[in-house]
Order: structure tokens, then sequence, then C-alpha cells
């Protein structure tokens, strides 16, 4: 089983448990297992529904699970499809090479997704574990992006003011904010394929964009910005923008894994190795706790050592936590 920073990779569990269902004779259409899914090899049957033979190859089944694992990459903390099994449970089974799949699924989305493929074997049965982790930015394939981002992003597109501000770019920085919680030049960078200099200027587009303002809106003005500055960050650091409360409350559904203890975790030790600090200001903005819980939570996570102490005294203005392989620049 493949580890994480803050313990056991989840997708792991996860992987763990429906095959575990599966084992014990669950049919995939009465399991939910959230980012798992089963399916069936494509081009596995005849006419009268009746099982072919496999083989190693399968340009249908390739085709197919190459559009379900763009899907699992755009998901938040990735995916899995495990192949080999019918909705009614009825094992299958697949010959198909995890190799070639791998290759092949590279090949149909332009080398934007690399994937890992394994053989399990259930009750006698070979399946294939196909999983993907989270892309760092939307996975299209045949020209389109499948899975959660997509959705939900372009519905809030359609409240932006002034709406010409809905761009290709805006959907990929939001996507972005949905998925890490926050953003700078250097990480929109690669996210919009441009320069720092000009992701910069993209992030100052959005940040002078405000939503069309609704009666669901909790404590927001009548105009919400969509992204606000983080506070707490030193004027002699570059700027740093996470989704206002306003977005962030029409994008629950794709933000809340960032507001369990895990996502919170997560994020504070992302941003103070990206950024080479966090000071219990800028993680209580990013995490929406309060500073004393914020404080708490920095305090526990030195004590593990995962964070450094930038002085020895705990206390004091200015007091911040650097990473545990941070070395500063010359």
């Amino acid at each position: 089983m493949t580890t994480a920073i803050l313990g056991p990779d989840p997708l792991e569990i996860l992987i763990d448990a429906a095959l575990r269902r599966l084992s014990e004779g669950e049919a995939p259409s009465a399991m939910e297992v959230e980012r798992v899914d089963v399916k069936e090899e494509p081009g596995r049957r005849a006419a009268d529904g009746s099982i072919l033979s496999g083989a190693e190859t399968n340009e249908q089944a390739a085709d197919y699970l190459a559009g379900e694992m763009a899907c699992m990459a755009n998901t938040p903390g990735g995916g899995t499809v495990i192949v080999g099994v019918a909705d009614g449970g009825q094992k299958i089974g697949t010959e198909l090479n995890p190799e070639w799949l791998r290759h092949r699924i590279w090949e149909l989305t332009a080398g934007s997704l690399t994937i890992s493929a394994r053989v399990a074997n259930v009750e006698g049965s070979r399946l294939l574990v196909l999983s993907s982790v989270e892309a760092l930015s939307p996975v299209a394939y045949r020209g389109r992006v499948r899975g959660p981002p997509d959705r939900t992003i372009i519905d809030l597109l359609g409240d932006l003011t002034p709406p010409q501000a809905a761009t290709v770019e805006v959907l990929l920085l939001i996507n972005h904010l949905t998925r890490h919680g926050w953003v700078d030049a250097q990480t929109a960078a690669p996210v919009l394929q441009r320069s720092p200099e000009e992701a910069e200027q993209a992030i100052a587009q959005l940040a002078d964009t405000t939503l069309i303002a609704r009666d669901s809106d909790q404590a927001s003005p009548e105009t919400p910005a969509i992204i606000v500055r983080v506070a707490g960050v030193p004027s002699a650091q570059s700027a740093a923008h996470r989704l206002s409360d306003a977005a962030r409350q029409r994008l629950a559904d794709r933000t809340k894994h960032l507001a369990t203890p895990e996502g919170r975790l997560g994020l504070i030790i992302d941003w103070s190795r990206a950024r080479g600090r966090v000071s219990s200001t800028e993680a209580a903005d990013l995490t929406g706790l309060s500073r004393t819980s914020t404080s708490q939570l920095l305090a526990s996570l030195a004590d593990e050592g995962q964070l450094n102490l930038g002085r020895p005294n705990r206390t004091g203005r200015g007091f911040f936590y650097t990473p545990d392989d941070y070395t500063p620049d010359d």
C-alpha cells in the first residue's frame, strides 16, 4: 500500500474496500464506493450476450477506459477503475496487458495522463486496477473535459461580471483553487501553461472579477469578489489568493475536501512547502479555522517534525514556521 504524508493513501483504502466487497460477492451495481468504479472489459460480449475470450490488447477497451480515467484524473484526490466485473457481479476477468493499456491510455490522451495499472486476483478472477492521481489541470479526452470539475464551475462562470471574464484561463484557475485552496503566479504558471508574469496578470484579472449576488450568499457584499488575497502574507513576498467566502459557498461540493481535518493539514503543508513559510494568520485564512485552533494545529505539526520553528520563541509578532525540508535561498 502506498503512503501519503499524513498516513495511508485514502484512495488505496477505498480500493481495498471495493476489492473486499467484490470478493464477498457484492455486485458493482449495489456498491457505492467513492472515487472507485467497477467495469467489465468493453468488447468482450457477443451479440447474444455471451462472453468472448480475452486478449492482451483491446482497442475498444482502451478507448473507453481512456475516457473513464480522464474523468478520474479530474476528480479531487484522483480515482480508480477496477476492470473485469459485470454490473450484476459476474467476474468476467480480463487478459489485458497492464503495461500495454497504461501506454495506450497515455497515447489516447495525447500524453496528458499517466495512470498506474496492476493485476488483482479476486476469487480466482484476474482483474485490473487502474488508478490516477488528481491532475494538476483538467484532462481532456476527445476534446472534452469529463468529471466533476466542469459542470459546477461552468455554472459559476455564468455568475461572473463582467460576463466576458468567463474564459478558459478563469476556468482553469478556479478549478485549481477548488482543488488546492490557493494560487499564486508560480503555481498558476504550469496550470495555465504561461509564464509566471502572464499567470500573475491572469490572477489579477480574476481578482477584478465579481459574482452576481445571490440571496443565499451569507454575509457577503452586494457584488462579492470571486477571489481574495490570502491574509498575513508579508509585503516582501508575492501575493497569493484564495476563493472568497461567497465563491467557497457556491462551490461547496468541490471544496468540501479542503474542510476536512486531512484536507486542512494537507493545505497547510502544501502552502508551507511552496511558499517557504506559514504563519497562523495565513493558515487561519486558508483553512477558515480560528487563530487559536490554527496556532494549536501548527504547533502540533512542529512537534511531529513536519514544520520547523521560524525562531526558538514561538510567540511574538511575525512568528512563522518553515517546512521540514526548507532551505533558504542564498
